[in-house]
């Protein structure tokens, strides 16, 4: 019983920590993706995919920013 109870929690944790992880990755992919666009937009290439891809999401949403004002 608390063998199964352990592992009905484990499977929960394992499930819940995919679930955020999916979600982080998404939020990832948006920001990259906007500035990506943004950057062809002001034909200003600055980074690469594989640069962004290894920022975290603050750094990312600082670049959005910043190529954002770029925009205005």
């Amino acid at each position: 019983m608390l063998q199964s109870v352990r592992e009905v929690g484990i499977e929960e944790g394992i499930e819940i920590g995919i679930q955020k992880g999916m979600k982080k990755g998404m939020e990832k992919g948006r920001l990259i993706g906007k500035i990506l666009m943004a950057q062809l937009v002001i034909r200003q290439a600055v980074y690469s995919e594989q640069e962004l891809e290894i920022k975290s999401i603050d750094e990312l949403k600082r670049l959005l920013a910043e190529t954002e004002m770029k925009m205005s």
